[in-house]
């Protein structure tokens, strides 16, 4: 039998009960759990210059904004923000949660994330 948890820890792939595919993939700023339909972002507590999640705090806050942001380009995406309670029920880390969405949906969106991300630069290469 298949531990798709398991391999997930191990930073491995395997299929879930839906036959989606289980991992965890690490940018520089971030870890992230793809289980089922759901993908879980976690801030890594680093301080790159650019961005300091050094605290949890500082991450609470970078995940609420990024929520904020995102969730205006794609709402049907990002679910909200998550709570991860230690022991004592006190909150330890947070995470964004959003729906996990296929790679061609992600492609085919480029276009009008750009649009709305850069409308000036987008209407002067048009009369270019």
């Amino acid at each position: 039998m298949t531990d798709p948890l398991g391999a997930a820890a191990r930073g491995g792939r395997a299929p879930d009960a839906d036959g989606l595919a289980v991992g965890v993939r690490e940018t520089h700023t971030a870890v992230l759990w793809f289980l089922g339909d759901r993908v879980h972002k976690m801030k890594k507590p680093v301080d790159l210059g650019f961005c300091d999640f050094t605290t949890v705090e500082f991450r609470r806050e970078a995940c609420r904004r990024e929520i904020a942001l995102n969730r205006r380009l794609s709402p049907e995406a990002y679910l909200g923000l998550e709570t991860v309670l230690g022991p004592s029920g006190e909150a330890e880390e947070y995470l964004v949660a959003m729906r996990r969405m296929p790679a061609r949906e992600m492609i085919g969106m480029m276009p009008a994330m750009i649009g709305t991300l850069m409308p000036a630069r987008s209407q002067r290469s048009r009369k270019s």
